[in-house]
């Protein structure tokens, strides 16, 4: 059985072969966004690209979610500071454009087929990963989907606790070690403690998966400006 992702990923900071493996299987993804926010694919794009993907191999950690997440993040944000330095945000040559226009045409067909594959491997790997963390909380996602908010103004005022978790590193530290701040929450929200109990469960499973590494979770639980 072929290891996971997850697992390549882990064992490619040491093997370069593994990591040769990795980059050409990847490579549609990493064409991709280079297209997207550079609006032309250039040989020095894709070398950033290439070291972002790099990077995101040296940098993963399996404890903290998957790998696929964090890849893409880190290729996303070395290319936006590259637009940036270039000022691509400004003006973008019309024969960028035409290049661009041409590569998507001809690429069209590879890279939707290789994205809806990576999309369901990443969601099951996410799926895995967020599993295993909520079993080091002592909780399951069976108990998580119980413990959920059933009424629209119980869902809300999780959210508004959610964001307020995030919002104080301190709480947000302590419901990611599985001790939900009840007492902090019936001050900031003026209730009384069984809401909270009661809700316990989906409340640290959500703060854990608006953490920045389940962006598929995530966007179920809080909307995407939240959470990015």
């Amino acid at each position: 059985m072929q290891p996971s992702l997850n697992e390549r990923a882990r064992q490619a900071r040491e093997d370069p072969l593994l990591m040769n493996e990795l980059m050409r299987a990847h490579r549609p993804l990493m064409i991709a966004a280079v297209r997207f926010h550079m609006h032309s694919v250039r040989d020095e794009y894709v070398q950033i690209a290439e070291d972002a993907f790099r990077e995101a191999v040296a940098a993963y950690c399996p404890e903290r979610g998957a790998f696929l997440p964090l890849c893409r993040r880190i290729i996303s944000l070395r290319l936006i500071d590259e637009r940036r330095r270039l000022r691509l945000d400004r003006e973008i040559p019309m024969a960028d454009l035409d290049d661009a226009a041409q590569y998507a045409i001809d690429q069209a067909a590879s890279v939707s087929a290789h994205r809806a594959r990576s999309r369901e491997a990443e969601r099951r790997e996410e799926i895995q990963a967020y599993a295993r963390a909520l079993h080091g909380l002592g909780i399951t996602l069976r108990q998580v989907q119980h413990a959920c908010p059933r009424h629209q103004s119980t869902r809300s005022l999780c959210q508004q606790a959610v964001r307020l978790i995030h919002g104080d590193p301190e709480l947000a530290r302590r419901t990611l070690k599985g001790r939900l701040p009840i007492a902090a929450l019936c001050t900031a929200f003026d209730t009384g403690d069984k809401i909270w109990e009661r809700h316990r469960r989906y409340l640290i499973a959500a703060v854990l998966a608006t953490d920045g590494n389940y962006p598929h979770i995530a966007s179920y639980i809080l909307p995407k400006e939240d959470f990015t």
